[in-house]
């Protein structure tokens, strides 16, 4: 009976170390539910083994930690600096968590770390009162919505720098020391130093500290990019604005010709041709909100632009939505979708007057992904290298999206995952 309550007690344990860094970190915690609670009782079985041996308690510890990066590796499906990120930043807080509770235990009960230990009742109170801590936490960060997801996207795209990359493994290298050299201390009556058991709880509290730096600078430099990707789109638009007052110039001097050769009978046939009587002059009775409720507001106001700029380029962006979930769009998903889309309004607009211009786009949203399909009635050049849209869809891949593509009429699938 005894081992029952261990192991469970062990597998709640592991369950709220593998959960609380998921939880700060922004990931869709109730799809990881099961294999949080595997991983949990993988752990917890490894554990009851090793400390059936004969081994060191550092040196138990120290296979743990390991054993832990590998079990987050494969079954969340995680790079390597994923993983050392998720188990320092889990093994980390639950050891600072814990180190305060027995520190306050021991002031209280005036006794030695290895007494403390050696309670009959020690191996289920502290870990109990430790993983309430930590469930409050999570719960906390999680109705409150006070994730740090700007570094899991990153992590998990692999954008990182250089510098961050050694950041947070020296980070994760001080945890694992210091866990190992702390089991080792507290385990040695005599030789227990309590400035060291405070410098721990402090390196600690500090390494955490460190990843929300890190999620600070991060966003900065996201903030950056949208600034950058604003001013860009904001250039982008006066060069399409040149390009038509270049283009009816062009129309007006035809004109201006034909009507001084007194070709006037042609000028109409010109018009026709052209189809310059069809310019929409009530553009802005337009609902160019139409089919868009329900989105974030990043894709929403991204998708208002783009059909603005369409209409005045004369191409048509019909939009339709399923969404059963509120998810937020990252600033990368949009850049992407713009080169596509602005790829596509230029195709359409130089295309020939009797074409239609019309770009499809469907958009799929639940709690596991986003999915665009976007269509339009006409053919690419695949030997093209100068549009941007093959660019994209490179960048969605190396994102781990899911890309379909068809050039001849063009047709894209999307799907991003949701983690």
């Amino acid at each position: 009976m005894s081992y029952l309550i261990t192991f469970i007690v062990s597998l709640i344990e592991w369950a709220g170390l593998i959960s609380f860094p998921l939880i700060l970190l922004g990931y869709k915690y109730k799809n990881y539910i099961k294999i949080i609670l595997i991983q949990g009782a993988l752990m917890s079985f490894t554990s009851i083994i090793l400390r059936a041996t004969s081994l060191p308690i550092p040196v138990i510890v120290g296979l743990q930690i390991i054993i832990l990066i590998f079990i987050i590796k494969v079954g969340l499906k995680a790079k390597n600096l994923e993983a050392i990120a998720l188990t320092s930043i889990g093994y980390g807080f639950y050891l600072f968590l814990q180190l305060l509770i027995i520190e306050l235990f021991t002031s209280i009960l005036q006794g030695s770390y290895l007494r403390l230990f050696h309670m009959s009742n020690f191996a289920v109170i502290i870990p109990m009162i430790t993983i309430s801590l930590l469930l409050i936490f999570c719960y906390i960060l999680y109705y409150n919505k006070l994730q740090i997801a700007e570094l899991r996207y990153q992590l998990k795209a692999d954008n990182l720098d250089k510098k961050i990359k050694r950041i947070i493994q020296l980070l994760f290298i001080l945890t694992y020391i210091f866990i190992c050299v702390g089991a080792a201390v507290m385990m040695v009556d005599q030789q227990v130093k309590y400035s060291f058991v405070l410098l721990s709880i402090m390196v600690l509290f500090g390494m955490m500290l460190c990843y929300l730096v890190l999620h600070s600078k991060l966003q900065m430099k996201q903030i950056l990019n949208a600034k950058k990707f604003y001013l860009d789109q904001e250039q982008q638009v006066a060069t399409f604005v040149e390009k038509l007052k270049q283009e009816y110039v062009m129309h007006f001097r035809a004109i201006e010709k034909l009507n001084r050769s007194g070709s006037s009978s042609i000028i109409t046939e010109y018009i026709d041709t052209h189809q310059l009587q069809q310019i929409n002059t009530n553009w802005k009775k337009i609902d160019f909100r139409e089919g868009m409720e329900g989105l974030d507001p990043l894709l929403f106001s991204f998708l208002i632009n783009k059909r603005k700029l369409a209409d005045l380029l004369g191409v048509e962006i019909v939009i339709k939505t399923q969404i059963t979930s509120k998810e937020f769009t990252s600033l990368s998903q949009i850049r992407n979708l713009s080169l596509i889309i602005d790829d596509l309004i230029i195709s359409l607009f130089q295309s020939a007057a009797n074409e239609q211009k019309v770009i499809m786009v469907q958009l799929e949203i639940t709690d596991k992904k986003f999915e665009y399909s976007i269509s339009a009635n006409l053919s690419i050049d695949p030997s093209n290298t100068e549009l941007g849209l093959f660019d994209a869809i490179i960048m969605l891949k190396q994102n781990k999206a899911t890309v379909n593509i068809v050039l001849n009429p063009v047709s894209i699938t999307i799907l991003i995952p949701i983690k």
